[in-house]
């Protein structure tokens, strides 16, 4: 099936797609259509009706608009993509943690905000294309935010990375993905630490084995490192030397590849970077049209993830061959597209 009737099947049914408790409208025809609003406002709506994200949806309304419909419709699209994949695989197979006792519906939970806010940060990095700002420090002062990332997350790479991105002697910019995450975690924090203050105060009555301020706190992390890794490159020949240079030794390849992103350490992530690399839209010049003639077959029978995509506009063969270098998995080319087998 065409991947623009996977996406409108998927659309036409709020609980394959919405974990708010909110009926979304959604007008499918044009979704993707770059004259109208109908991507950006599914996007706000989705983190607005999302009880965590609504202060972040409200706070960010005016960067999600500058973004634009091309990384807007790339959003969605990867969003419904997800969806799919994730569906076929089973969403027992994400060892997420529990917000929800309905395992499709805690999916979408963890996959919407993840997803919808992977590209919040690129606003950034098109704004500042020189007078960088020269740390995470200074960063987090332009942004205002308050909570620290790096606090509870790994500080040498963090920061190794952001200055390797704007020092670096080609194609220097602002890492939206460090962005983003620092960016989200603020917001998120902010709103976490309210919901502990009213626990304390006894505001909300929650069972004992359930704390809301420190289960979200702990999610708060889980989106914020998927998001600031998602965009970091492992070295190749050429900068293996300034990653050392810059404490960035566990970004660099290992013989025996056991640097590779694997799928049962964090599925989820590995989905986030699997499908950010090879959604079509994206891949396509920012173009929905490839959606009417792209497919997506996903085959877990054997206990194995098999995912083939197939295409008359797009070379995913060529695309995905780059994966093998930095994620656990093997590409073989098909007619029109590939295979990709999760190892």
């Amino acid at each position: 099936m065409e991947l623009l009737k996977t996406y409108n099947d998927i659309i036409t049914n709020q609980s394959k797609w919405n974990p708010t408790l909110v009926n979304i409208g959604v007008n499918f025809t044009e979704l993707f259509d770059p004259n109208k609003f109908e991507t950006q406002n599914l996007l706000t709506s989705l983190l607005f009706w999302e009880s965590n994200t609504c202060d972040f949806a409200i706070n960010t309304h005016k960067i999600r608009c500058n973004m634009g419909y091309n990384r807007q419709a790339h959003t969605i699209s990867l969003f419904l993509l997800g969806i799919e994949v994730a569906s076929k695989i089973g969403f027992n197979k994400f060892s997420l943690p529990k917000w929800d006792t309905n395992e499709q519906r805690n999916f979408l939970h963890f996959w919407a905000i993840t997803c919808l806010c992977h590209d919040i940060g690129y606003y950034f990095e098109k704004e500042y294309t020189q007078n960088y700002p020269k740390s995470i420090d200074e960063l987090m002062e332009i942004l205002g935010a308050k909570f620290d990332l790096r606090d509870n997350s790994n500080k040498t790479i963090l920061e190794g990375y952001y200055k390797f991105s704007i020092e670096r002697e080609y194609h220097k910019h602002v890492d939206h993905g460090i962005v983003g995450a620092v960016l989200l975690f603020d917001l998120l924090m902010r709103r976490f630490k309210e919901m502990s203050d009213l626990e304390a105060n006894g505001a909300i009555i929650v069972s004992e084995k359930k704390q809301y301020g420190k289960e979200l706190e702990e999610h708060a992390l889980k989106y914020a490192n998927s998001i600031s890794k998602h965009n970091m490159w492992f070295a190749d020949k050429s900068t293996e030397n300034q990653y050392r240079e810059y404490g960035l030794d566990a970004l660099i390849p290992k013989k025996d590849n056991s640097h590779r992103y694997v799928f049962s350490d964090d599925p989820l992530f590995f989905l986030l970077c699997i499908l950010d690399s090879l959604e079509p839209i994206k891949l396509n010049d920012y173009n929905s049209d490839v959606l009417s003639n792209t497919e997506i077959l996903v085959n877990n029978d054997t206990e194995q993830i098999i995912i083939t995509l197939i295409s008359s506009t797009i070379n995913f063969y060529e695309k995905a061959s780059t994966l093998e270098s930095w994620m656990n998995l093997q590409v073989t080319p098909i007619a029109d597209g590939c295979k990709i087998q999760i190892l």
